[in-house]
Parts: C-alpha cells; sequence; structure tokens
C-alpha cells in the first residue's frame, strides 16, 4: 500500500501567516479569540473544498490535529463527499494498515494548542500506549511532534519530544513499523531501531508501506 505523507500545499498557515500566528498566540488565553479563529480555519476549509477535491484526486484525506490547529477539516469535507477521517487521539484502520495519531508537542510558551509538559506527555503517552496495548499496535504512528533529535531541529533548536522517545526505546513492548510527523519546518527521512521516519512537514512524500 501506498500512503502520501504531506502537509497540505494550501494552508491557511501560510496564506495569512501573520493573522494566524497572530491570532494562535492569543487564542488560549482568550475565549473570543479562539472562536474568532475556529471560524476562520472553518470558513477557509469551506472555501477550498475544491482545491481539496483537486489535491486528494480521490484519495482519502487521514488528518490529525496540530498545534496550528483549532479547527476541524474532515467534517466539512465529509459533507461535500470527499472521505475524510481525523485520527487525533484515535486509530483507523486502512486495508491491513493501523494508523494512531498523537497531537502532542512539548511545551513552549503555553500559547499553542496540545502544548503538554514533561508530566503531562508522560500521562498522555502512557494513555495512548494502554490503548495500542488494549486494542492493537499501530503499524504507523502519525504524530505531529517529531521525536527527539530525530529530525527535530530547526534555526538550531530542537522541538523533538523526549518523553515518547524514550518511553518508546525503553518502555514499550516493540515500536510501530513507521513515524510519521511534521511540526518542524524542515524535511527529511531516518531511522531509529528498523522504524521509518519521515518528517513531511514542508514537503510531499510517498511512501510504500509494508507489513
Amino acid at each position: 500500500a501506498h500512503f502520501r505523507s504531506t502537509r497540505c500545499p494550501f494552508s491557511y498557515s501560510e496564506r495569512g501567516r501573520t493573522r494566524n500566528l497572530y491570532w494562535g498566540l492569543i487564542a488560549k488565553h482568550y475565549p473570543r479569540a479562539e472562536r474568532k479563529e475556529i471560524k476562520f480555519q472553518t470558513e477557509w476549509v469551506k472555501s477550498h473544498i475544491e482545491d481539496f477535491r483537486r489535491w486528494l484526486d480521490g484519495r482519502p484525506f487521514v488528518f490529525i490535529a496540530g498545534n496550528h490547529d483549532y479547527a476541524r477539516p474532515c467534517e466539512i469535507l465529509a459533507d461535500n463527499g470527499i472521505s475524510a477521517v481525523d485520527i487525533t487521539n484515535s486509530f483507523y484502520q486502512f486495508k491491513d494498515f493501523l494508523f494512531y495519531g498523537i497531537p502532542y508537542i512539548t511545551y513552549m510558551a503555553g500559547e499553542w494548542n496540545y502544548e503538554r509538559t514533561g508530566t503531562e506527555m508522560s500521562r498522555e503517552v502512557d494513555i495512548m500506549y494502554r490503548k495500542f496495548l488494549e486494542y492493537g499496535f499501530p503499524d504507523v504512528l502519525c504524530a505531529h511532534s517529531p521525536l527527539a533529535g530525530i529530525l527535530d531541529t530547526f534555526a538550531g533548536t530542537s522541538f523533538g519530544n523526549h518523553v515518547l522517545l524514550n518511553k518508546m526505546l525503553y518502555e514499550w513492548e516493540k515500536m510501530p513499523k513507521y513515524y510519521l510527523h511534521g511540526h518542524v519546518h524542515s524535511g527529511g527521512i531516518s531511522n531509529l531501531n528498523g522504524m521509518y521516519v519521515s518528517n513531511a512537514a514542508t514537503t510531499s512524500r510517498l511512501i510504500e508501506i509494508q507489513k
């Protein structure tokens, strides 16, 4: 099976970056601003339905929320006849492959969605892992954040998830076969103990997924 790991080529964060950054920074502290950002992102998705349709070309849209996301596009896309699934904190079975999505990022300043301190991140990762033990271990773990030390550096600063990396290496019974992420605006592929790692934050990458 082939899976395209990509950022949306017509993202609202690039279209109006200064405006999006401004609202993103204050939305966590002011509910009215957050509601305004949700409305902006929702209207943006509605105005780009045909762009999504052409871009996807019949393929399903698999979405995981990130720290800039305040609205969820999948319901809007589905209402317009586009196959779309939100896997934020949930499983998704595609043919023979099981996916799971984790949105959390390492705490920066408390100004973005899904920021977590070390203690909070540990709790979130443990909740996720208990789901794996109960329902099945995913072949593909889709995350917004990179793992610490792996494709996680921008302008000399590391933004990787130390908690997830350490638990994956030293506490989990096994690892996913694929780890797909974004967040850090660079790109590349790597490997961690046989696990394929891809950062597609600024690119589009066609990955052949194998059992």
